[in-house]
């Protein structure tokens, strides 16, 4: 598969984007008003431009998304996304689209990013476990050198907080489910349940 099999034309990866973001008619991205009108497209591309009523905010089809100010073609944003889900890795990526393995690097990871800080804001439902570990930044070095280890400072004992250096990580997981991983500054119950 290559890319002209997988969306041959530009403009059908911004219908389908559009169909994704705004099922229901275009909305404001900043005020979230639907007044919204149609201004025509961004630099003779297919990417639509609108202006709110409302706020007097001015938009595109890729405003607010990982796409945005981006000069890459949509079709290969939506075909590394597709690409990634097979877990190809990012050279072989790199060589079917016969792009910079830089570029797809940069862009595997902001969708990884995207992906990661959606799912960080979704609340975990029905039961779930949770468990915390302290990672130390203590001693540096090698056990095999024959030199003793760099020492650190802020050696509190005793449970950790993140200004005692000794950061503390809270494992969450829903049964039959999602997972979060998350370091915190404390471990103070209002802290885990937000």
């Amino acid at each position: 598969m290559d890319i002209k099999s997988f969306m041959p034309e530009e403009v059908e990866c911004y219908e389908a984007l559009r169909q994704i973001r705004w099922p229901d008619g275009v909305r404001c991205v900043k005020c979230g008003s639907d007044r919204v009108v149609k201004t025509g497209k961004w630099r003779n591309t297919p990417n639509q431009r609108y202006h709110c009523k409302d706020c007097d905010a001015w938009f595109n089809d890729k405003s607010g998304t990982v796409f945005e100010s981006s000069r890459t073609e949509l079709r290969y944003w939506f075909f590394i996304a597709f690409l990634m889900q097979f877990k190809v890795s990012v050279l072989e990526i790199s060589r079917t689209l016969n792009m910079r393995y830089a570029t797809v690097f940069e862009l595997v990871k902001k969708l990884r990013q995207s992906v990661y800080a959606r799912a960080m804001v979704e609340r975990l439902k029905g039961e779930v476990e949770i468990d915390e570990v302290y990672i130390k930044a203590g001693l540096k070095g090698r056990k095999k050198m024959k030199r003793g280890g760099r020492k650190r400072g802020l050696k509190a004992r005793g449970r950790g907080t993140y200004d005692s250096d000794k950061v503390p990580v809270v494992a969450m997981v829903e049964r039959g489910g999602k997972i979060r991983i998350r370091p915190h500054r404390n471990i103070r119950t209002k802290e885990i349940i937000l």
